[in-house]
Parts: structure tokens; sequence; C-alpha cells
């Protein structure tokens, strides 16, 4: 009988100490060998199949060795975190487990930890080396005016379930999303206004805002959205993810649903664009993708990136100007990427 009270203690204890740091039990960092070959802790809500549409014909995926792309930073960090950022080779900012917030201006040598009470963050849009957004669980949303020192409150926004994406173009406009849901803020988070999404969009991966107008989505399932009017009207394409042998636990073309990004997307002017997203099966080593487009979106190039041996990406950042990849796993370890500009590549506006 004593062992059943004393067991029953140790749960409601356990159970507690998860509420009270805001984290689901799903996708708490995982402790692997740091053979590079792990895989993040993920259970996958899957969603039922939409309609079929047939692929972009100008997705045309091929392996590249640099793919454009410079290692610049290769580091392992000490702290736990669910997304890590760089907006450049100097500055970057991880937010995590129970709201933990640490922030660099050395290149990730030394890594203070900012103060910020919340539940844990989830997604994070680094503005410049001074502003900076980051959301997740309790529909709150913290920011940044001192470079990821010290993180302030905004108002909370309720779209039923943990924030997964953030984007803002300064300190007053952005927008946040769940996995179904998305909201918009003119005025710092002050108020917020919950969006009318395309009826299809359900699953969202990745969400990019280039103006308080222009703004696109990516679903996991490959199907990208585009709205020139704040999201009053949407229209999609299909980006193909069958054509890069990717497919999700339920064996649908696309990507794993979870609240850590495994994609991102930036564009520097309404030609210009890029999208790069990480596969997570768990059957085979991860594999990151990089897709082009030079048109607004109409068509798309695609590269498989090089990464360093050992390394498989579990989570995706870009920095605002499309310049800079951030690619980490849950073995803690992180690489930043320089994009090369090449030729008449423009990605080198900011956004």
């Amino acid at each position: 009988m004593n062992r059943k009270i004393l067991g029953g203690i140790v749960i409601i204890i356990l159970i507690t100490a998860s509420l009270l740091v805001g984290c689901s039990t799903d996708i708490l960092p995982s402790q692997t060998s740091g053979s590079g070959d792990n895989t993040p802790t993920v259970q996958p809500t899957i969603e039922p199949a939409s309609n079929t549409i047939e692929p972009s014909p100008a997705v045309s995926p091929e392996e590249s060795s640099t793919g454009g792309w410079t290692v610049v930073l290769d580091t392992q960090i000490s702290h736990e975190t669910y997304i890590e950022g760089f907006l450049n080779e100097k500055h970057g900012i991880t937010v995590g487990y129970g709201g933990e917030i640490h922030y660099t201006n050395d290149g990730g040598k030394t890594w203070p930890k900012g103060e910020n009470k919340s539940m844990c963050r989830y997604c994070l849009d680094i503005v410049d080396e001074d502003v900076s957004w980051c959301s997740g669980n309790g529909n709150q949303v913290r920011v940044t005016r001192d470079g990821g020192k010290t993180w302030t409150a905004v108002s909370d926004i309720n779209l039923l379930s943990a924030h997964s994406n953030i984007d803002f173009l300064d300190d007053t406009t952005g927008w946040i999303s769940t996995l179904t849901s998305c909201a918009a803020t003119k005025d710092g988070g002050v108020t917020w206004t919950e969006l009318t999404l395309h009826e299809d969009s359900r699953g969202i991966a990745a969400i990019c805002l280039r103006t308080p107008q222009d703004a696109y989505i990516l679903k996991y399932d490959g199907l990208f959205f585009t709205t020139s009017d704040g999201g009053d009207t949407w229209s999609k394409k299909d980006l193909g993810f069958s054509e890069y042998g990717i497919f999700d636990k339920a064996k649908n073309p696309g990507l794993n649903k979870s609240k850590i990004a495994l994609a991102d997307i930036s564009f520097s002017d309404e030609d210009n664009g890029l999208i790069v997203f990480t596969d997570l099966d768990p059957d085979k080593t991860s594999t990151t993708w990089c897709m082009t487009t030079s048109d607004g979106g109409t068509t798309w190039e695609a590269e498989k990136l090089s990464t360093p041996d050992g390394f498989s990406p579990e989570k995706v950042f870009i920095s605002g100007d499309g310049k800079y990849l951030t690619l980490g796993n849950l073995d803690k370890r992180l690489i930043v990427m320089k994009r090369e500009q090449t030729g008449d590549d423009t990605m080198s506006g900011e956004k």
C-alpha cells in the first residue's frame, strides 16, 4: 500500500513540473549519442490528405555539393533549445524549454542567458541586432529590443494551440501562427486580428511576411500559398514534395507535422525568394533542400544542400534577408551557412 501511495505522489509531481514549464513532453530534447543520425522525439499530428493537386512542373530537384551556400559556423552549444537562429555571422539567439533564451554577439563563442519569463518557446524571428520576437506555449508572445538581453510580454493571442511560426517586419508589424491558424498585429502585439486563411492551408509548416500586405505560407504537404492583400485572398501552388522522396509517418508526401521548425521561407522582393526544408523521416538520414524562385513563386529550382559529415539537420531558420541559414539538431550542434551571391542573384534585400 505504501508503494502505491508513493508511486502516485511521484506521478503527481512529474505532471505538475511539466505544466509549470509549459512544454509538451512529446518534444523534449532527446539525449543522443552525438552521432548526428538522431531524430527528435516528435509525435506528429496526422491530418487527412487533401485532394490531390498536380505538382508544379517547374520544380526540378538536383543534388549540389555546395548549393551556393558556405558553412561559416559549426558549433556545439550546451543549453537545451527548440530553435536557433543567426542574423549574421556574429548575432544569434536560441529559444526553448521553459522559456529559456540565450543570445550571442561573438559567433557562438559565448551564450549569455536572456531575462525571460514564459512557457516553452518554439518559434523565433530575428528582425535586426536589437529586435527579435518569439512565441510558443500558453498563447504568450515575447519581444526583445536590446538584442536578446531582456524580453517583455505583449498581449496574448489565443489560437487554440501552441504557436509554431512567427515573422515580423519590425517591432510593430508581424504575423504568428499555429499549425492551423494565423493572426496579425500592426501595433507591436497590443492587439491581434485572426486571419482568414485558404481552406486548404491547415498544416502550416512556415510563414513569411514580406510587407504588411504580401505574405507566404508553406504547408507540410508542399502546398504554397501567397497573398498580396494582407490575407484577404490567397493563391495556391503545389511544390511537389513527392519529387524529393519526402514522406511523413503516414506515408503521405510531405514533412512530419511538428512544433519544431522543419522549414522556413524568405523573400527579399516580389520576385526573389527561397524555401529551405529538412526531412525528418526517422527511417533515413535527414536531408535538406533549398528551393529558389526569381518570378514570385511561379517557377522554382531546387537543390539538395550538402552539410558537414555526421550532421543531420532537424531544425531550420533563415535570416530575414535570406543570406544566412541556421540548421540545428537535438544533439545541440548547429551550423550557419552563408548564401553566396552570384550572377543576377538578388536575394540581398532586407525584409
